[in-house]
C-alpha cells in the first residue's frame, strides 16, 4: 500500500476529491507543496505544507498528484517524473503532442509511472453506454455527438477563468471529460478540428454571465477578469472518416446540468442523457435511448452519488498500485487527447486575440 503522497496545488479538486478518496482508500501520509501559503507552518493537517519541490524529501514520496493551474501541468509533472516519481496529473494535461511525449519520455526514463486523471470514463452510466456502443464495433460509428451544460453560471476560480492560468474556459474545463469519452468510444483516433466557435462573457442563449455558487467565493473574482470562452461548439473529423461535434458551457439560466452524449452507426443510434463530477442538478431521469437494427431501446440508469466516477477512479488508480498499464492508459491515448485539446487552445488563442 502506497502511504505518502504529494500534492502540487490545494484547490477544491485535492480537498474534496482527492484527499477524501485517498483517504477512504487507505492511505495517511500527505504533503502539499503551495507556493502561494502565507506561512506553511499554520495549515491545517492532513497537510505537511512546503512552498517548493526543493523542500521534499523525494525518497519518502511515492505518488505525486499535479493539480496546479492549468498552464502547468505539463511542467510540474516533467519535474516530478523526472525525478522518479510516479505522477497523477489532473485534466487537462497538456497542450500538445509535443508535450505529451515529453511526458512519456521523461517517464520511460526514470520509470516513474504516468497516470492521468479521466474521473470521466469511469462514470457508471457512461461504462453502460460504452459497453453497448462497444458490442456494435467501433468501425461502424460514423458519428458522435456531445455536449455539457452546466447551470448556475460562471466558476469563480482565477484558476479555471483567467487564461494565463486556464488557457482555455469552458471548452477545456468540460471539453477535456467529453474528448476523453469520445475518444474512449473511438479508440483514440487522432482528430482534426474543422469549426470552432466560443462565446465570452455571457451563456449560449446570450443571457448575462454571472458567477456559480456551487463554485468557490463570488467576492474572490471579477467578471472583468474572466478572459476565456464561457461556451463553446466544436467540430472534428477523425483520421477514420467519424464525424464529432461538441458543445460545451457554463451557463446560468438552464433548469439543470446535463451531459449528453450521441453515437450513431451502420444499423444503430444510441444516445446518453447523465451528469458527470460533483453535480447535484442533473436531469430528473438519467437514460439511454436508441434504435438498434430497427428496434426502438430505452432504460432508465440507476441514480448515482455526486463525484462516484472519482471514486471510482482513485479506487482503481490504488488498487493497481499506481501503475498505468494496469488501469489501461498509455501514451498513445494522451497524445490524442492532447492532439485535439492543443487545437482548440490555438483557435481559443485566435479568437481572443479578435474579442480582446
Amino acid at each position: 500500500m502506497t502511504h505518502n503522497v504529494v500534492f502540487i496545488g490545494r484547490g477544491w479538486v485535492v480537498t474534496d476529491i482527492w484527499l477524501p478518496n485517498l483517504q477512504r482508500a487507505g492511505i495517511s501520509r500527505f504533503c502539499c507543496i503551495d507556493p502561494f501559503a502565507a506561512d506553511p507552518a499554520e495549515c491545517s493537517a492532513p497537510f505537511r505544507t512546503v512552498r517548493n519541490l526543493d523542500e521534499l524529501q523525494l525518497h519518502d514520496v511515492d505518488v505525486a498528484i499535479v493539480a496546479s493551474p492549468n498552464a502547468k501541468h505539463a511542467e510540474h509533472a516533467r519535474a516530478f517524473l523526472g525525478k522518479g516519481v510516479s505522477t497523477i496529473i489532473e485534466k487537462p494535461v497538456c497542450f500538445s503532442s509535443d508535450e505529451a511525449l515529453r511526458l512519456g519520455a521523461t517517464s520511460a526514463a526514470s520509470s516513474a509511472q504516468l497516470l492521468r486523471s479521466c474521473a470521466s470514463t469511469f462514470d457508471p452510466h457512461f461504462e453502460e453506454f460504452r459497453r453497448l456502443v462497444d458490442g456494435h464495433g467501433t468501425a461502424r460509428i460514423q458519428s458522435v455527438t456531445a455536449h455539457w451544460i452546466r447551470g448556475n453560471g460562471i466558476p469563480s476560480s482565477r484558476w479555471l477563468t483567467e487564461a494565463q492560468h486556464a488557457v482555455a474556459g469552458s471548452s477545456l474545463d468540460l471539453g477535456w471529460h467529453l474528448l476523453e469519452c469520445i475518444l474512449a468510444l473511438l479508440d483514440y483516433p487522432k482528430m482534426k478540428l474543422t469549426n470552432a466557435r466560443f462565446s465570452f462573457l455571457e451563456s449560449a442563449d446570450g443571457a448575462p454571465g454571472r458567477f456559480a455558487s456551487w463554485y468557490g467565493s463570488q467576492s474572490a473574482h471579477s467578471l472583468a477578469l474572466v478572459d476565456v470562452d464561457i461556451a463553446a461548439e466544436l467540430k472534428f473529423r477523425t483520421v477514420t472518416g467519424t464525424d464529432v461535434a461538441m458543445k460545451t458551457a457554463w451557463q446560468a439560466n438552464v433548469a439543470h446540468d446535463e451531459v449528453r452524449l450521441s453515437v450513431a452507426g451502420q444499423g444503430f443510434e444510441l444516445d446518453l442523457s447523465t451528469i458527470f463530477g460533483m453535480s447535484r442538478n442533473g436531469p430528473a431521469r438519467p437514460h439511454i435511448y436508441g434504435i438498434v437494427d430497427g428496434k426502438a431501446l430505452e432504460f432508465e440508469l440507476p441514480k448515482k452519488k455526486p463525484g462516484e466516477a472519482h471514486t471510482r477512479m482513485i479506487q482503481a488508480f490504488v488498487d493497481a498500485g499506481f501503475d498505468s498499464g494496469c488501469v489501461k492508459q498509455d501514451i498513445r491515448q494522451l497524445d490524442a487527447l492532447a492532439s485535439a485539446s492543443a487545437q482548440i487552445v490555438d483557435h481559443h488563442r485566435i479568437w481572443r486575440a479578435r474579442v480582446s
